[in-house]
């Protein structure tokens, strides 16, 4: 728990650095792509409801810096664009955490015997290698 609590600190610090990087570039850079980094590693590392949340807050934050900047685009542009972007990170977030699920999965399987469910001759392998170097 203690461990989780400071990676979900870590990857708010990270979407703050990168909200504060984005206002300082401006507009002539997007840095959209870039929110994407803490809810990968937030989905990946810390679990799948962290990286929705991550989504979320990426999402708003890039809001915020479009609604303090940018005076080019219609309001409707900006809900579309926001609504798009949401969409897009809640996706990447939700199939991140898929896919470590689905590794841990396999990991699992790669261990064990189908039909037995027993330690097989990779478990034994690893787990007596680690003996002997300890």
């Amino acid at each position: 728990m203690y461990k989780r609590g400071i990676l979900i600190i870590a990857m708010g610090a990270l979407e703050i650095a990168i909200t504060i990087a984005d206002l300082w570039v401006g507009r002539e850079f997007s840095l959209s792509h870039i929110y994407l980094i803490p809810v990968a590693l937030g989905s990946w590392y810390i679990g799948g409801k962290s990286g929705l949340g991550l989504a979320v807050f990426s999402v708003v934050a890039w809001f915020a810096v479009v609604a303090v900047e940018d005076t080019l685009h219609t309001a409707a542009a900006v809900y579309w664009d926001t609504a798009t972007r949401l969409i897009v990170y809640l996706a990447v977030a939700e199939l991140v955490s898929h896919v470590r699920a689905a590794l841990t999965r396999e990991e699992g399987f790669a261990r064990t015997d189908s039909l037995t469910g027993a330690a097989n001759n990779r478990t034994f392998r690893y787990r007596a290698e680690f003996e002997l170097h300890r």
